[in-house]
């Protein structure tokens, strides 16, 4: 799933950051994939998104007449790639409103010249960055957990998905950017921090240790399910059927419970096709669900289990 640093102002995937390369031009905008959408998660003031009226939070449908929908942040960056001075034509969603806006593509700005990386199959050695195996999202002024990687520090430490991260030994990470926050996050394989979280209303402490990166990408995670059925009934989705001893079913879940919202993104309104890229995601995700039985709302967490 994607969630070190890297100065960016367009690619975003939300622990991996791709640097524009020189030749490429920006719009001003980062982005992350949310439940197969892309979602825009930072704008830069002075650039062309900007000054376009693009604003954190909107959703992008397509890029140039080509739908994003369902693709890895690899495949949207291919479509969004383009030199200084070309203009694509983006599709945005903001609430139930769909509008087209123009952006052409500016110059990059001067950035430092990158570390080098060490030749393949070298060990970790000066400048390698460790990592704690979490991406993470700006939401407002805030940073939000949006995947923890199974077997990695934060997993063991008991970080979930959804929790705000407040700080880094006792260095705010509130009002940063990504690069920012990313900067404060940095240490080499071996070096201990304390991060102060948020979850609900408690706050709580996790120690951990950074790891080396691995030295190739990880195999694709299963696809994950939640063990139900479902169907769109009046433009909202309903459970149909639950699997005995799934995760739905240990969590209370019943035929005939509508679920109004997964991870705070609203599911009335859609498509059987919509819905079910929305509620796509791979084995071990937690997400939060909005349900309602009869007149009782309740959330309840749940953590996808492999499909078989």
């Amino acid at each position: 799933m994607k969630h070190v640093a890297a100065l960016l102002l367009f690619f975003l995937a939300p622990i991996s950051l791709l640097q524009a390369q020189s030749q490429r031009g920006l719009f001003g905008f980062s982005y992350a994939m949310e439940n197969g959408y892309a979602r825009i998660t930072v704008v830069n003031q002075g650039m062309p998104a900007a000054h376009a009226g693009v604003q954190v939070g909107d959703w992008i449908i397509s890029v140039d007449g080509y739908q994003l929908a369902g693709l890895t942040t690899t495949q949207a960056s291919s479509y969004m790639a383009g030199p200084p001075g070309k203009t694509s034509r983006f599709i945005l969603q903001r609430g139930q409103q769909q509008f087209t806006v123009n952006l052409t593509r500016a110059l990059p700005p001067n950035r430092p010249a990158p570390v080098p990386r060490p030749p393949p199959g070298a060990g970790p050695g000066p400048g390698v960055r460790g990592i704690f195996g979490f991406n993470m999202v700006k939401e407002g002024a805030y940073l939000r957990i949006s995947s923890v990687t199974p077997g990695y520090p934060a997993a063991r430490a008991g970080m979930l998905q959804g929790d705000w991260l407040l700080s880094v030994d006792g260095y705010s990470l509130a009002n940063l950017t990504i690069p920012q926050a990313n900067a404060r996050l940095g240490g080499g394989p071996g070096v201990r921090s304390t991060l102060t979280m948020q979850r609900g209303n408690q706050k709580f402490n996790l120690t951990m240790v950074r790891v080396a990166p691995p030295r190739s990408a990880p195999a694709p995670a299963a696809r994950g399910i939640f063990g139900f059925n479902y169907e769109i009934s009046g433009g909202y989705v309903r459970l149909t059927a639950i699997t005995p001893g799934g995760p739905a079913a240990r969590a209370g879940l019943a035929a005939g419970d509508w679920l109004l919202s997964v991870d705070g993104r609203n599911l009335s309104g859609l498509s059987l096709d919509t819905a079910k890229r929305a509620l796509a995601g791979q084995a071990g995700q937690r997400h939060n669900l909005l349900m309602q039985r009869g007149n009782q709302k309740w959330n309840v967490q749940i953590t996808r289990i492999p499909a078989r």
